[in-house]
């Protein structure tokens, strides 16, 4: 299994709960199969989960990508949504995504600049951004990997379009000190608290911005999901609080379910 054997969660509480960012495919040392995140799942008792493409084929086979992520989705309605991928450098960048939103019902769109080589920032972005715009979904930006995607240039992406909700993703490297200004600069932008490794930061950032805008996500499997839960269990939150970060923030951002009818 990618994942230690164990009890599941840190403490049990009746909630639903939303991943809000795990990975299935292959990418160098990690893998994951929608069997073994279903399995996931259900150890720790996770209801439902956004999924994305991971590896090279999100530079390679973005149509390939999107369309398997598509049938896992009508696959799984009530386990999976699905987020499709597209590369900004391919002539065919903005019609992948009308293709990964209307036709294959997927419900945002993923991009990976330090994988995929350039600048977030960009105004090679900007043909992009204006397709989300106009098809209303969000944006995840996998985030900290210098020097292409770090939180103030993810910030500046999001003041140049602050009609799209973007969400600052996987925030795991010496970086993470930059979200909370990146965060204030732009109202639009969301934090996917899955990576933030300092729980006094993500209060500080839940203090600052709210707990509206700060999402829970395991990033699997990347991540250690112990690891992540413990981070959540040293915050001192309300019910609402809770109800907010683990699936009311995600709800309001991403229409969860669907697919091809």
């Amino acid at each position: 299994m990618p994942y230690p054997v164990g009890s599941s969660r840190l403490w049990v509480e009746e909630m639903k709960y939303i991943d809000a960012h795990c990975h299935i495919g292959n990418h160098l040392e990690f893998s994951l199969t929608p069997e073994e995140l279903l399995d996931f799942m259900e150890r720790f008792s996770i209801d439902h989960s956004i999924i994305c493409p991971m590896g090279s084929e999100i530079i390679l086979d973005v149509r390939g990508a999107n369309e398997r992520i598509g049938k896992l989705v009508n696959l799984y309605p009530d386990k999976f949504t699905g987020f499709g991928c597209t590369n900004p450098w391919y002539a065919s960048a903005v019609d992948e995504i009308e293709y990964a939103i209307s036709v294959l019902k997927l419900q945002g769109i993923y991009l990976e600049p330090s994988l995929q080589g350039f600048p977030v920032n960009h105004e090679l972005v900007y043909p992009i951004m204006e397709k989300i715009a106009q098809l209303n979904v969000p944006l995840y930006v996998h985030t900290g990997t210098p020097p292409y995607a770090l939180p103030l240039q993810v910030a500046d992406l999001a003041e140049r379009f602050p009609e799209i909700n973007i969400i600052m993703g996987s925030i795991h490297s010496d970086f993470w000190f930059d979200v909370l200004p990146a965060a204030e600069k732009a109202s639009n932008l969301y934090v996917d608290a899955s990576c933030v490794f300092v729980e006094t930061a993500l209060a500080e950032i839940i203090d600052r911005c709210g707990i509206e805008r700060v999402l829970f996500a395991t990033d699997f499997p990347y991540y250690n999901p112990y690891m992540v839960f413990s981070r959540f269990s040293l915050l001192k939150l309300s019910k609402e609080g809770k109800e907010s970060l683990f699936h009311a923030n995600i709800e309001r951002l991403v229409r969860i379910g669907g697919g091809m009818a």
